[in-house]
């Protein structure tokens, strides 16, 4: 449903759609502008669109990015689907993103076995080193974009200054400008494929999460049900006649005839009764899971800020020195080695 803030530019809207803190609503704003102006031609290759025009392909990138903020996490794997889908029509993801995103989508629709006895060798290594090596290879495409986007930076900040002929800036200016706007592109399309698989993950998650509250709230009714329908019915007594003399005795006679006390635990249960209910475990394990999740985002938090003290070289080398030690450790521990000694005759 378009409002009145749709009608803003589009520099406007991308400007309010490009904040950090950028909501969804300014982002939904943005892909129904682009929508509308036809600006986002999946007909045409990147090549066709104008300069000024190449940004606007990153509303459903946007909008994926607030989604997610947001906590919306299946509508974000659905922004980011969108978004990839556009790249590869308009041409603008590369060659070799373009197949693993081919590939991905081929093992959407196949089982963990299936997936793994029709691509990878028969112990799996092969499919796990070709994982590394892709992740590898995708980081290092990223980060050579994101080197070339500072140079870019850095000489667009020189131009405005006023450095340089005037006619030469105008015609380099233009180029890099374009360059600039496409390769900010081709970096969204790296961040997207690295994101997809842990937002699918996580999307399952709390899908079947929803599945498990719905199936507790109806247990939880039928119980209620169940309490409601008993507490109706008349209370059943179970008496012994006895003669007219025995009931006549005082009460406390009565209280304490051990054939009274028999009749009074006859149906005491043998074993040993719930100390809780399962509102009060299911609270009980609430509290641990969020107390787990505030040490995890204070563990992310103190990871982020010692990331943020060190250089380019030295996250390389850190990211490089970890793989090399994982695939250490993958050659000392092949797959399926422990189970081996288990077995009879292994």
């Amino acid at each position: 449903m378009a409002t009145r803030d749709d009608d803003a530019p589009l520099p406007t809207l991308y400007a309010r759609a490009s904040a950090p803190t950028a909501s969804v609503d300014d982002c939904a704003r943005l892909r129904r502008a682009v929508a509308r102006s036809s600006v986002a031609d999946a007909q045409e290759t990147l090549d066709a669109w104008p300069t000024a025009d190449v940004k606007y392909a990153l509303a459903d990138r946007r909008e994926a990015d607030a989604l997610r903020r947001a906590g919306a996490i299946a509508s974000a794997v659905d922004a980011h689907e969108r978004f990839l889908a556009l790249t590869r029509a308009i041409e603008a993801m590369p060659r070799a993103e373009v197949e693993a995103h081919e590939r991905e989508a081929r093992a959407d629709g196949r089982d963990e076995a299936t997936t793994r006895a029709r691509t990878r060798g028969g112990d799996g290594t092969t499919g796990r080193n070709d994982a590394r090596e892709e992740k590898v290879r995708r980081y290092r495409a990223k980060r050579a974009v994101e080197t070339r986007l500072e140079t870019i930076r850095a000489t667009l900040a020189r131009r405005d200054g006023g450095d340089g002929d005037e006619d030469e800036e105008d015609e380099d200016g233009d180029a890099l400008e374009r360059e600039f706007w496409t390769l900010t592109l081709e970096r969204a399309v790296y961040e997207s494929l690295d994101e997809l698989p842990t937002l699918r993950v996580e999307s399952e998650m709390l899908a079947r999460r929803s599945e498990l509250e719905d199936a507790r709230e109806r247990e939880r009714e039928r119980m209620a049900n169940e309490d409601e329908r008993v507490g109706r019915r008349a209370p059943e007594i179970y008496t012994i006649e006895r003669d007219a003399a025995a009931m006549s005795l005082a009460a406390d006679v009565v209280r304490v005839d051990p054939r009274a006390r028999m009749r009074s635990e006859v149906f005491r249960p043998s074993h040993i009764l719930p100390t809780m209910t399962i509102e009060q475990a299911g609270e009980i394990e609430r509290a641990e899971m969020l107390e787990r999740r505030a040490r995890e985002v204070e563990r992310a938090r103190l990871a982020e800020i010692d990331r943020a003290s060190k250089s380019e070289d030295q996250l390389e080398e850190e990211a490089l020195r970890k793989a090399r030690a994982w695939d250490e450790f993958k050659d000392d521990n092949p797959y399926g080695g422990g189970n081996s000694k288990l077995r009879p005759c292994g």
